[in-house]
């Protein structure tokens, strides 16, 4: 059961829908922020679910036997971690009602998710009554600790350089965070403000009872349509020029560095998927692609593969996740030194976030640029990183992480 309205303003539209998400306590927006994806695969402008209709199971074996079980929409994400884990953390519901706006469309679909007649008709209506505007955000003053040093960071850094020389890994995704106090700062606003900083293409934001994620990723982990797997993982970043930003973007195409560190993760995707894909048929798409995002500029490359018959989302998640962009090569060893490194659990940052269709395609995007909010503890973090190579300087590598955390730090200046 689904009803269809019409709708002149895509922005006034999309404000209604993020309005709308304050009457529950559970709710999960997806929003694309009109950005063309890399390699213009894309299918929605924004997808939304609303209310907690059921929980998936946390327990691996329960929760992918209800998701296969499922005939309706599920919105969540996945925490990093290994599928193949007993207890997957992750937060997956099946909502009561779900809001999609397709690209280059001026209508909503609003879609029964499970629930009754009566109660679809009664949020239909609670929706048409929610207001345009917003409450705004005022100034917020939050002083973020770093949970690593910037001297530890270099050590570390040189540390990993060792390592990559005496040959126990090629690269790894190495990161950091910064924490923060926050008492009874509004999530909502602080998101749609982070959003309209950042208009990222796989933007997200999920509420919960125990936490919250105010996420503006650039970066797809998986995408599946019909038979057909992508893949984009991002490697390779610098600063956006206002003024002859193509300049930026060759140098950056043409970075010996950013190449190598985007290859390697390449070719451990076209790894993963061929467990999962048909012979053959695991390619890729695009190589090197240079995007403009708007504050960054960034290396993505776009593998497909064609699944193999057999194959569902579990075998799918326990081929490919963790993300070997957010990880290293080859994956396995090098989360081992992940977790000997590292002195914040990456959590709930670098697993992905994204929806489950009822046809059982899928699309996750990786969580990274993003605020996590703990509700317990009052506390706000963010982590960022960079992937470390035999020819990486630990100056650059700390400079770029903090250029990857500026949208999120001028949000409380």
């Amino acid at each position: 059961m689904k009803t269809e309205l019409f709708f002149d303003n895509l922005t006034d539209i999309k404000q209604k829908i993020y309005n709308f998400s304050s009457q529950f306590d559970t709710c999960c927006i997806c929003d694309s922020n009109e950005m063309p994806s890399a390699y213009q695969i894309e299918k929605y402008e924004l997808l939304a679910g609303y209310g907690l209709n059921k929980p998936i199971h946390s327990h691996n074996r329960e929760c992918w036997k209800d998701i296969e079980q499922s005939q309706q929409w599920i919105f969540g994400q996945f925490n990093y971690q290994s599928p193949f884990n007993e207890s997957l953390t992750h937060f997956l519901f099946e909502p009561k009602i779900v809001f999609l706006i397709a690209k280059n469309t001026n209508k909503i679909q609003l879609i029964n998710n499970g629930i009754s007649e009566i109660e679809f008709n009664e949020l239909i209506n609670k929706f048409r009554e929610t207001d345009i505007v917003t409450e705004k955000v005022k100034a917020i003053s939050l002083q973020f600790e770093a949970l690593t040093q910037k001297e530890d960071y270099l050590r570390t850094v040189t540390q990993i350089k060792e390592d990559i020389y005496n040959g126990k890994y090629y690269e790894m995704n190495y990161c950091i965070g910064f924490k923060s106090k926050s008492i009874g700062t509004p999530l909502l606003p602080l998101f749609i403000k982070l959003n309209q900083e950042s208009k990222a293409p796989f933007a997200a934001y999920l509420n919960t009872k125990q936490f919250a994620i105010l996420c503006n990723s650039p970066e797809r982990f998986i995408y599946k349509d019909n038979d057909n797997l992508y893949s984009q993982p991002i490697k390779g970043t610098n600063k956006k020029h206002t003024e002859n930003n193509q300049h930026q973007m060759l140098l950056l195409q043409n970075d010996e560095k950013e190449r190598a560190e985007n290859v390697m993760i390449v070719d451990l995707v076209r790894n993963d998927l061929s467990k999962i894909c048909e012979t053959g048929t695991v390619r890729v798409e695009e190589l090197f692609g240079t995007y403009s995002f708007k504050s960054l500029n960034h290396l993505i490359s776009t593998i497909k593969g064609k699944l193999k018959e057999g194959n569902n989302i579990q075998s799918i998640f326990e081929a490919l996740f963790p993300m070997g962009s957010m990880t290293g090569a080859p994956k396995k060893e090098v989360m081992k030194h992940i977790e000997k490194y590292e002195n914040t659990p990456r959590n709930i940052y670098s697993g992905c976030l994204g929806y489950i269709d009822p046809s059982k395609n899928f699309d996750f995007n990786v969580v990274i640029r993003s605020l996590e909010f703990q509700k317990t503890e009052q506390t706000f973090l963010y982590q960022v990183g960079s992937a470390i190579t035999y020819d990486s300087i630990p100056e650059k590598e700390y400079e770029e992480c903090l250029l990857k955390a500026t949208n999120i730090q001028t949000l409380f200046k």
